[in-house]
């Protein structure tokens, strides 16, 4: 049975991860990624990428599973920007 922490953490991650979709969306709709930053989306993966080593290491469930979901709507909006500029 999950702890009150765990929801917590679940929440939390489920914010963070679709806060990345209306960015995913518009990009692939309008094919147009100029006004954003690959570098930030390259810092943000390598953050995330850390943090998800960090989740499973620890065995930590809502973190792999928030980190893993925010590693791959970023790096489909990274994939994007390096596709259509």
């Amino acid at each position: 049975m999950m702890d009150s922490l765990d929801w917590l953490g679940y929440l939390g991650g489920f914010l963070i991860v679709i806060s990345l979709i209306p960015q995913a969306v518009k990009s692939y709709q309008t094919r147009s990624t100029r006004d954003i930053s690959k570098k930030t989306y390259l810092i943000y993966l390598t953050g995330t990428g850390l943090y998800f080593l960090y989740s499973v290491v620890i065995s930590n469930g809502p973190m792999m599973l928030t980190n893993g979901a925010a590693l791959l709507l970023g790096g489909f909006v990274l994939h994007l920007k390096l596709k259509y500029g």
